[in-house]
C-alpha cells in the first residue's frame, strides 16, 4: 500500500513539472511590415513583427497572436557578427523595432524572447529566417543561417525536475518513517540483538 502511495506521489510531482512544458505551444514569428524594401547597409529598417501560436494550417493568419511576450528582441547574424535590436510591444501580439545591417551579405534573422505564461524563452526564426543585403552580391545562393544558440533552458528544467524528485523521495521516506514501517523494523532488530546478547 505504501509503495502505491509513493508511486502516486512521484507521478504527481513529475506530472506537475512536465505539464507546463507539454501544454505550452511553440511561438512563431512573422513579419507584418518592413520598410524600406530595398535594404542598404548602414540605413535603418523599420520592422513590425507578430508572435503567434500555429493554427490549423501553417499560415500565420490562421494562428493565434500572443500578446505580452517578455524581452522580445530581433537578432541578425552574419558576416561574423551578431547584432541585437530590442522591440517595443505595440499590442495584439505585435512588436516594433528598427535595425541596421552593417554591411552587404547574407544575414540570418531571429527573434529571441524571455519566459512567461506562454512557455520558456526561446530563439526562433523571424519569417523565413534570412535576408540578402546587396542582392547583386548574393546571387542565387540561399542565405546561410546560423543555428540558434540555446539559453540553457532545458538544463534549468531538468535541474528543477531532479530537485523535485529528490524532495519527493525525502517526503515519502518521512511518511514511511512516521507510519511506523521503518520504526517496526528497527524495533525488531533491537529485540533480536538483545535476545542474542541474552538481555
Amino acid at each position: 500500500m505504501k509503495k502505491i502511495a509513493f508511486t502516486f506521489l512521484l507521478c504527481l510531482i513529475v506530472g506537475a513539472v512536465l505539464a507546463p512544458a507539454a501544454t505550452a505551444a511553440q511561438l512563431h514569428s512573422n513579419v507584418i511590415s518592413w520598410t524600406p524594401n530595398d535594404v542598404q547597409p548602414g540605413e535603418p529598417v523599420a520592422v513590425v513583427l507578430q508572435l503567434y501560436t500555429a493554427g490549423a494550417s501553417p499560415y500565420p493568419e490562421d494562428g493565434k497572436p500572443v500578446p505580452g511576450v517578455n524581452d522580445v528582441a530581433v537578432l541578425i547574424r552574419g558576416e561574423g557578427q551578431t547584432r541585437r535590436f530590442a522591440t517595443e510591444d505595440i499590442g495584439g501580439g505585435r512588436y516594433r523595432t528598427e535595425m541596421v545591417f552593417p554591411k552587404n551579405g547574407g544575414w540570418a534573422l531571429y527573434v529571441r524572447y524571455g519566459a512567461g505564461s506562454y512557455g520558456p524563452g526561446d530563439e526562433i526564426q523571424l519569417g523565413k529566417g534570412g535576408i540578402c543585403v546587396g542582392a547583386e552580391l548574393c546571387g542565387d545562393e540561399p542565405v546561410q543561417t546560423v543555428p540558434a544558440q540555446g539559453d540553457g533552458q532545458p538544463w534549468a528544467a531538468l535541474a528543477l525536475a531532479a530537485g523535485l524528485l529528490a524532495a519527493a523521495a525525502l517526503v515519502s521516506r518521512a511518511i514511511l518513517v512516521r507510519s511506523g514501517t521503518f520504526g517496526r523494523r528497527s524495533m525488531k532488530r533491537r529485540q533480536r540483538s538483545e535476545a542474542v546478547r541474552g538481555i
